[in-house]
């Protein structure tokens, strides 16, 4: 009997608007990766993740979440006592009183992906508790494969997006970025091992830091638009400790157009005129706009001036052609898309 069905766009599931564990953050049974070079807090975002879910509250103190879910979480590398002790930061620094009824920690010694039994024991897990959402971490402490091997890690991600679609939860896998990457390289193509990895995600969020040491995400939807560059910090807030977005109100723009202007001499000026065409400037428009578009939050002069990686007469004449038309805003916290 086959089972080749067709059906029609109203009927499918999902055919309306997308729906979300945490508003434009993660998708509700969506699988996909949390992924971090070492020391930016990929376990921090994770914890904030399975506490905002479990408590209704938003997370990273700005991603809504319309209502509490049952969360699980596994952490194959930490003790108890550190776990708890997390935990307990994140509970105070949202002011969360007492017991987190919604959130469950698997504690186990070891949980292997590639070995049937421990997957059917944490299948057994899942279906008892029914989570919306299962937080593995990390994903180097879950297995005993090649993370190279294409085949192996299909095999693996497989065995999990079966749980996703069995019991309708939603998975974040913790994993690592690879050493020696390009400072340039975004994303999935940082991401320690196999490229079936990034390809698994329906969400995945990456965290790096760039060369000023602000940490930054970066958010990826198979469906969705993604956003670059979301700046966080790790802040004492309540009394307890809790990643956050950072407040870019702060920010000092330390480099002003008129400063790059008195910079480049007249006669370069005249010349990059001189050889602009209105096509080409419509063209640096567009792309400049899409960019900032994609930005969480206005930029500062200072960072947008660097945005495109142009030539900085280039980027100042076309933010102050995209804000002459009225397409970008530039207020005290810098440019933004109007």
């Amino acid at each position: 009997m086959s089972n080749l069905k067709v059906k029609r766009i109203a009927d499918l599931e999902g055919s309306n608007a997308i729906a979300w564990l945490i508003d434009g953050l993660w998708r509700s049974q969506g699988v996909g990766i949390v992924a971090a070079e070492p020391k930016c807090g990929k376990t921090w975002l994770a914890l904030d993740i399975a506490v905002s879910l479990a408590s209704g509250m938003p997370c990273l103190g700005q991603y809504a979440v319309a209502e509490p879910r049952k969360v699980l979480f596994y952490n194959g590398e930490d003790s108890e006592s550190i776990q708890g002790s997390r935990l307990g930061e994140i509970l105070k620094a949202k002011g969360i009183d007492g017991e987190l009824p919604n959130l469950g920690v698997i504690t186990a010694t070891s949980l292997k992906l590639n070995q049937d039994a421990d997957v059917n024991e944490l299948r057994r897990i899942v279906n008892a508790e029914r989570p919306a959402l299962l937080i593995l971490d990390p994903f180097v402490r879950m297995h005993n494969i090649n993370e190279n091997n294409s085949a192996a890690v299909a095999d693996l991600l497989s065995k999990l997006r079966l749980i996703q679609k069995d019991f309708g939860t939603a998975i974040i896998l913790v994993h690592h970025a690879a050493k020696g990457k390009s400072k340039n390289a975004r994303g999935g193509t940082k991401m320690r091992g196999s490229g079936e990895l990034h390809a698994w995600g329906d969400s995945n969020l990456y965290l790096s830091k760039q060369r000023s040491g602000e940490t930054v995400m970066d958010i990826e939807h198979r469906a969705s638009e993604s956003v670059i560059d979301v700046p966080l910090e790790l802040a004492k807030v309540n009394g307890g400790t809790c990643l956050r977005i950072k407040d870019s109100s702060t920010e000092v723009e330390d480099v002003t157009e008129a400063e790059v202007q008195s910079a480049i001499p007249e006669q370069r000026l005249h010349v990059y005129e001189a050889a602009r065409s209105p096509s080409l400037d419509e063209l640096d428009d567009e792309e400049l706009f899409a960019t900032l578009k994609r930005q969480y939050a206005p930029i500062p002069t200072s960072q947008a001036l660097t945005l495109m990686g142009w030539p900085l007469i280039r980027t100042t004449r076309a933010l102050s052609r995209l804000t002459d038309s009225g397409r970008v805003n530039k207020g005290s916290n810098g440019y933004a898309v109007a």
